[in-house]
């Protein structure tokens, strides 16, 4: 008989039947999700097994019954493999959906900065990339937090390798790409460095420069207003939506705009408000149960109002001349980049570049029967949700940008299972209330070159070990990778097929 059950048998059996009959709208419920749950654990073991199909058979049903529960659970459940690759001081975020081989594919950020991690970069989009000679594989959507070196530098190389569909970069305008070029030079200046001309032309005109790379589509995503929320994108459940065109077939990303609640594959270089997400259809022209989720963090209007009064003189803007041409322009001065580093330096102008874009990915349904499994870096099962959430540099030690951050991400708390923090770490964009977004055992995660008796900013590690919040820290040693496969598990090849996926990225 059945020990340490939470259920007998016989009250299982009741519940399949009663689910069963309905069932007609392939509907669970939480009750059906605690159904699968309690099933699973019985069905590991054969005697249970047997016993509960005795019960049903002695009511009138049969294991056709048992089977049907699980069935609309896997149809909208996607297997997913996601992986933080061990790079350094940087990020590279890649993930793929699929059953065995890959239908989806995505990426997070690309870059880089130290020798060790530059080199692992480059090894790691080599991997992804596949064998030489076969068909170039295809990326659906690399998303872009910001335009700093250590997070772009493996771009051109990924471009070159993969075909790319659609790139999601935060809308900058000429002010704004000023700002961050004069952040670039002036730390550039600082360590000796010359300028970057990839980067540069970068900034210069992000779209142009994506597009020659050969992105397809570049989608913008202005900076979220006060009090801005995701919880309309997330209000669709699996199955639901409107009715697609006739060619969405399998896995693909359906952009959702929260302006007008248009559902669309959106034209060439167009700008979406934060709010704005991608949803992913799964077996058909429905959405599964699975999103991707962007918000980008903006400068304050006084931070901006002090970079254009700081740089007027310098830069001298003609009349009918953008200020990114002006910066062009002076660009050709070989005492300029001295110049931008003392003013820049001067007039403490950080906090005017401060527009990054978070990424959440991850399903967006609660009580979803998700099995999470890693795979990388020692990690412990964890109960919190498969879903991950990348900050990039996000500057969220500043208490009206962290609070509007924090209320557009808290409606996905108990589905984020694996949380970056932002900037590598630093002291100077964290504060311990983003912490209050996830749930206790989400596991916390930090790109950087780890030091001996110092993983994190001082600071940020007394927080998180006073929490007791379980942490890893993703250094250039492959080893420190963080890896994870999610997805339905009732049916025993969801499994076999998630291993074959991960092996893409072994």
């Amino acid at each position: 008989m059945i020990s340490n059950s939470r259920k007998p048998i016989t009250a299982l059996a009741e519940d399949i039947i009663a689910l069963s009959k309905e069932g007609s709208n392939l509907s669970l419920g939480a009750d059906g999700l605690q159904f699968i749950r309690e099933f699973e654990r019985h069905s590991d073991n054969p005697e249970a097994f047997e016993e509960l199909v005795a019960a049903l058979e002695e009511r009138g049903a049969s294991l056709v019954d048992l089977m049907r529960l699980p069935l609309e659970e896997f149809v909208f459940t996607p297997l997913v493999v996601m992986r933080q690759h061990g790079v350094g001081h940087g990020g590279f975020h890649t993930g793929a959906m699929g059953h065995g081989s890959a239908r989806l594919r995505w990426v997070y950020d690309c870059g880089a900065s130290r020798t060790e991690g530059l080199q692992r970069l480059s090894d790691e989009i080599g991997i992804l990339a596949g064998e030489p000679g076969d068909a170039k594989r295809r990326i659906d959507l690399l998303f872009i937090s910001h335009f700093d070196r250590d997070h772009v530098s493996g771009i051109v190389q990924l471009m070159s390798a993969m075909e790319v569909d659609t790139v999601v970069i935060p809308y900058l305008d000429d002010l704004q790409r000023a700002i961050i070029l004069a952040g670039e030079m002036a730390d550039r200046e600082e360590a000796g460095a010359n300028a970057d001309p990839g980067l540069t032309q970068a900034l210069f005109d992000p779209v142009t420069w994506l597009t020659e790379l050969g992105a397809k589509t570049v989608i913008q995503v202005r900076p979220g207003e006060p009090g801005f929320d995701g919880a309309r994108l997330l209000s669709y459940g699996p199955g639901d939506g409107p009715e697609l065109s006739e060619d969405v077939k399998g896995a693909k990303p359906i952009l959702v705009r929260q302006s007008d609640n248009a559902v669309n594959a959106a034209d060439d270089q167009s700008v979406v408000d934060s709010g704005s997400g991608w949803m992913v259809t799964h077996f058909g022209r429905k959405f599964g149960d699975w999103c991707f989720l962007p918000y980008v963090t903006s400068a304050r209007q006084s931070a901006r109002d002090a970079f254009r009064a700081a740089f007027n003189g310098l830069i001298e803007q003609r009349e009918d001349e953008s200020i990114i041409a002006a910066f062009r322009r002076k660009m050709e001065e070989t005492d300029f980049p001295a110049k931008v580093k003392a003013t820049y330096k001067e007039h403490e102008l950080g906090d005017a570049n401060a527009v990054s874009m978070s990424l959440y990915v991850g399903p967006f349904r609660d009580g979803v029967c998700f099995s999470r499994k890693s795979l990388r870096a020692g990690q412990e099962r964890h109960e919190a949700g498969p879903g991950w959430l990348l900050t990039g540099d996000a500057k969220l030690a500043q208490v009206g940008r962290r609070n509007d951050w924090c209320t557009f991400y808290k409606p996905l708390k108990s589905r984020i299972g694996a949380l970056m923090l932002p900037h590598h770490g630093s002291h100077l964009n964290f504060h311990e209330d983003i912490l209050d977004i996830v749930e206790e055992d989400c596991l916390l995660f930090a790109c950087r070159r780890a030091k001996q008796g110092d993983p994190l900013h001082e600071n940020v590690w007394t927080v998180v070990e006073r929490q007791r919040r379980p942490v890893a820290i993703v250094s250039d040693d492959r080893k420190t990778s963080l890896m994870q496969v999610s997805g339905a598990t009732v049916l025993e090849y969801a499994e076999r097929g998630l291993s074959d996926l991960a092996k893409e990225w072994c």
